[in-house]
């Protein structure tokens, strides 16, 4: 330090003041540099965060859909132990009835033979739908399947298809079932009067059925909760139809979403992850 009274020269203050400049312009470097770093790691902890969150909810919604799976499994399998019984003694008079003059009566039976066949029939085929644990994919026509779900619930009138995409590698089976439960739902809803649109789209890597209705919508306590089993807003409703949607769309690596719409009614988006579909 220049002595008491010394005459400090120019140049060397310069030099100082650069010194003392290069460091705070270091240390300023230093220190955007760690906010930069800051950030990332803030970004990534958000990002993992927001992955986190959805693999909880996933978790809660498959444990969820487990559980209704095992409940429906349960119940039509134990429905299908009474109904054998039902068609085996019903078959066994069948027969005794053929032998006598009996024909109004073996009309009767055979009227009740055939309603335990199907109760069967649809038991199995429920036992089956509530074992779903992979998704079947094939190349299929959506055309096709589409018209097949809509002459299901019988909304050939009502139902109005707007195609975007003519084939899609999906569970054909499957995909027509969850299909057929939102329709169903969407022909309640407008008491089958109807218009119900069926939209079929592809969004980035995703193929999208969305059924919209002009009904009343979607009370905002149940928003959160379409695909949980007992959601519903139908007097006596499971909301299994829903479950098993949701089921589907999980198993095409997706998820079922549904909102109101601003100009009134509802609408239910199956989203599902593409694999080779070809517009």
């Amino acid at each position: 330090m220049p002595a008491q009274g010394t005459l400090v020269r120019p140049e060397a203050a310069e030099q100082a003041l650069r010194s003392a400049f290069d460091r705070f312009e270091r240390s300023a470097d230093e220190l955007r540099a760690a906010y930069a770093g800051l950030q990332v790691r803030a970004a990534r902890l958000e990002g993992e965060l927001v992955r986190l969150r959805s693999l909880r909810e996933q978790t809660t919604a498959r444990a969820q859909l487990a559980a209704v799976g095992e409940t429906a499994a349960c119940m039509a399998h134990q429905l299908r132990n009474p109904l054998n019984a039902i068609l085996g003694f019903a078959r066994l008079l069948e027969r005794e009835l053929a032998k006598a003059d009996h024909p109004a009566a073996l009309r009767c039976l055979e009227g009740i033979v055939a309603g335990a066949e199907e109760l069967s029939t649809l038991s199995s085929a429920f036992l089956a739908r509530a074992r779903l644990e992979h998704a079947d994919r094939r190349d299929t026509d959506l055309a096709g399947l589409c018209a097949q779900a809509i002459a299901a619930v019988g909304g050939e009138d009502v139902v109005q298809l707007d195609l975007h995409l003519a084939r899609a590698c999906v569970d054909p089976l499957h995909l027509k079932q969850a299909l057929i439960n939102l329709l169903e739902n969407a022909l309640q809803a407008t008491h089958r009067a109807g218009p119900v649109r069926l939209r079929v789209r592809t969004h980035e890597h995703e193929l999208r059925l969305v059924v919209e209705d002009e009904g009343p919508g979607l009370p905002a306590e149940l928003t959160g909760c379409v695909g949980t089993a007992f959601a519903t807003t139908k007097a006596g409703g499971s909301g299994i139809g829903l479950v098993y949607a949701q089921r589907v769309a999980c198993l095409h690596g997706g998820r079922l979403l549904a909102e109101n719409l601003p100009e009134g009614g509802a609408r239910f988006t199956l989203v599902l992850a593409q694999k080779g579909a070809n517009a």
